[in-house]
């Protein structure tokens, strides 16, 4: 019973987080499209995610590091 994983039901604001997300990512699409055609959803990704959680600094992080965590995140 001790050794069971145990996963945390996600709240409604949780929910209400993903949804302005990606409302977000598909408002910054044509933006995203005419700045950079070719990583377009990429870029958008970034943009929505840096506004849902604006205290998070990847600053110290490698650049090796900086691109595998941006990709898996986006």
């Amino acid at each position: 019973m001790m050794n069971e994983p145990r996963t945390l039901r996600p709240r409604p604001r949780d929910r209400l987080f993903a949804v302005v997300t990606v409302v977000l990512a598909v408002l910054l699409l044509p933006v995203a499209v005419a700045r950079h055609p070719g990583r377009a959803r990429e870029l958008t990704c970034r943009w929505a995610l840096g506004m849902q959680f604006p205290a998070e600094d990847l600053t110290g992080l490698a650049d090796g590091a900086m691109a595998t965590f941006t990709a898996a995140r986006t």
